[in-house]
């Protein structure tokens, strides 16, 4: 059993008790986790920064390791396209465009660990 199948477990405990950054480290290896904030309901300054219309971010479908699929240069994607995946252990979580427009780069590294609903990508549309 490895750290990545713990994730999930690791994940809620943090969560439960308001961690957002937790490290580890021994001779080998470093991990860094690091949470992105909560959405809250309602207004909130996070409104005000928010995206313009005519972006729609790409979300990760649950914490891991990022991969991104096909080409990472700006390209064109349909709805529902896989453009990317998501590691937890042995499983690869599917990262899918919410709708069709021209994906942007990557906006985390192959390989980097990312937290839910952490915006992997950006389309732009209009």
């Amino acid at each position: 059993m490895t750290v990545l199948d713990d994730l999930p477990h690791l994940v809620a405990r943090m969560r439960a008790h308001g961690v957002r950054r937790l490290s580890s480290a021994d001779d080998e290896s470093a991990l860094t986790l690091v949470l992105a904030p909560e959405v809250v309901s309602g207004p909130s300054p996070a409104a005000e920064i928010s995206p313009p219309p005519s972006v729609t971010p790409v979300l990760s479908p649950e914490m891991g390791i990022f991969h991104p699929a096909g080409p990472v240069e700006e390209r064109p994607v349909e709805q529902d396209e896989i453009v990317g995946f998501v590691e937890i252990g042995a499983v690869l979580l599917p990262v899918t465009a919410p709708r069709g427009g021209m994906l942007g780069h990557p906006l985390v590294e192959k390989g980097e660990v990312v937290g839910y609903h952490l915006s992997l990508f950006e389309i732009r549309h209009g």
